[in-house]
């Protein structure tokens, strides 16, 4: 199930029902077509270090080896990094986001470069803080505070 890889718990053991399980399958047209992990953040964040945690309990961490993980803005790939190994990371493997300020975005992805099962324990994504709005947003919440400006104006004059 996919929530396993975001459940907080890094615990390796497929039989402690913590562990990913994405079949393989090519033809599944997301990405490069090969099994994949992803989740939505319920915001834009400036990422700036992500975490893939493996399975540890003896089988199949070479699952795990030659992957992709990706780092989306609303839709648009706005950062990538290969790990290429003949063996999986165990227990984790670290990715540095960015060069220290860390890339906004709004989902990740985990995603195989070859057909094989995906197991992965547990994806951690870090950011400092949320992302600076952009600047329509600023407008918005100034065309907001101009509105409640004259509201609270109204009411201390009816009163």
């Amino acid at each position: 199930m996919a929530w396993h890889a975001n459940d907080g718990n890094t615990d390796g053991v497929f039989g402690d029902l913590s562990v990913n399980h994405a079949y393989a399958d090519t033809g599944n047209g997301v990405g490069n077509g090969f099994a994949w992990w992803s989740v939505l953040l319920d915001q834009d964040y400036s990422v700036q270090q992500i975490n893939v945690w493996n399975r540890t309990d003896g089988c199949c961490t070479d699952r795990l080896r030659d992957f992709t993980v990706s780092l989306f803005n609303h839709g648009t790939a706005v950062w990538s990094n290969v790990f290429s190994s003949t063996n999986g990371p165990l227990p984790s493997t670290t990715f540095s986001v960015g060069s220290g300020g860390g890339v906004v975005g709004n989902q990740v992805m985990v995603q195989l470069n070859r057909e094989d099962f995906l197991h992965m324990a547990e994806v951690q994504i870090y950011g400092v803080t949320p992302a600076v709005p952009e600047p329509q947003t600023y407008a918005m919440l100034l065309a907001g505070l101009g509105a409640l400006g004259v509201v609270a104006r109204r009411r201390k004059a009816c009163k």
